[in-house]
C-alpha cells in the first residue's frame, strides 16, 4: 500500500542523514572483529508518549537479519530494515565485512540532486554499492579495491573488515564530479594504525583529522573503552559491552553487531533507551 515515491525516499535516506559507529579492532591472534551500531531516526519526529524519537522506534520493529544465498549456499548475511535493499551492514563469513556511518560535507546531496535531473550515471549509490560488493566480491582485496575506484554520489564512511592481520579500512566518501580524480577524501587502514601501536580504527561520523563537536562526541567515549580492553580481552561479549555503552549506545540506536569474517561469526542484537542519564539523545 505504499505510494511508489516513498519506497524511493525510504531507500534513500542513509544517502543524506544518519549517525553510526563502526570499529575495526585486531585481537591478540591478529584477527579483526567488526563492531557497529547503527543509529537512525533523530529529528524526523517526537514520540510523546516516550520523550524519544519515532522513526527510530519504527525502524526498530523493522529490523531482520537475512541470508542471501546464491544455488542454496550462503553468500552473506546482512542485518537491515524490512524493506530496504541496499545494505548497510553485512558479513561474508571467510572474506569480509562493511559497515557504512554517514559523513557530512560541503557538497552535502550535490550529487544526487544531479542525478534526479539525469546527471552521474556512471556514479552510483553508496548502500547499492556495497550490496555490490558483498554480491560480487570474492575476497577482501577485491572489495576493498571496489570500494576505493568507484564514483560516489554523496559523502560516507565506509567501514571493511577482513580476515587477516591489518586487514581493515575506513573510507572517507564523497562526491566526486566529473573531471575530479577520486571519490576517496581520506582512506584510514587497519595496518596503519597496527604499525603506530594501535590495534584498532574507529568512525562514528567525524573526519579523523580534527575532533567531535562536542554536542556529539561518541569517538572519544568508545575509543577510551576500546583502550581499556586491550587486544587480549577481544570478544564478542567484551565488544558487545561497548557496543551497549553510553553515549555509543544512545536513543537514536536501533541494533549493534559484532562480525567476524575470520570465523564467521555474525550476531546483531536489537537495543533500545530512553534519553536520560545514561541514555545520550544522539
Amino acid at each position: 500500500g505504499l505510494q511508489l515515491g516513498w519506497v524511493w525516499i525510504i531507500n534513500m535516506m542513509y544517502e543524506l542523514t544518519g549517525f553510526c559507529t563502526s570499529a575495526v579492532v585486531q585481537d591478540s591472534s591478529g584477527i579483526p572483529w567488526h563492531a557497529r551500531n547503527l543509529d537512525f531516526g533523530e529529528f524526523f519526529g517526537n514520540d510523546k508518549a516516550r520523550h524519544t524519537w519515532s522513526l527510530t522506534g519504527a525502524l526498530r520493529d523493522l529490523l531482520v537479519t537475512v541470508k542471501f544465498t546464491r544455488s542454496g549456499n550462503e553468500v552473506y548475511k546482512s542485518t537491515t530494515y524490512a524493506g530496504f535493499v541496499g545494505v548497510l551492514s553485512a558479513s561474508k563469513a571467510g572474506a569480509f565485512s562493511i559497515s557504512v556511518d554517514t559523513r557530512y560535507d560541503t557538497n552535502l546531496d550535490k550529487g544526487i540532486i544531479g542525478w534526479l535531473f539525469g546527471k552521474y550515471n556512471d556514479h552510483q549509490f553508496l548502500t547499492f554499492e556495497t550490496r555490490n560488493m558483498m554480491e560480487q566480491a570474492p575476497d577482501y582485496d577485491s572489495a576493498l579495491n571496489g570500494l576505493l575506484t568507484y564514483k560516489s554520489l554523496g559523502p560516507a564512511y565506509i567501514i571493511i573488515a577482513g580476515t587477516k592481520s591489518g586487514e581493515g579500512a575506513i573510507i572517507a566518501k564523497q562526491f566526486a564530479k566529473k573531471g575530479t580524480n577520486s571519490s576517496n577524501a581520506d582512506v584510514w587502514y587497519l595496518s596503519d594504525a597496527v604499525n603506530n601501536g594501535s590495534f584498532f580504527i574507529i568512525e562514528t561520523n567525524y573526519d579523523r583529522t580534527g575532533p567531535p563537536p562536542p554536542f556529539d562526541d561518541r569517538r572519544y567515549p568508545a575509543t577510551n573503552c576500546i583502550k581499556s580492553l586491550g587486544p587480549d580481552n577481544i570478544n564478542r561479549h567484551s565488544l558487545m559491552q561497548v557496543l551497549s555503552s553510553n553515549p555509543t549506545m544512545n536513543a537514536a540506536t536501533t541494533f549493534s553487531s559484532v562480525m567476524v569474517p575470520a570465523s564467521g561469526h555474525y550476531e546483531a542484537r536489537k537495543q533500545e533507551c530512553l534519553p536520560g542519564l545514561n541514555c545520550a539523545p544522539f
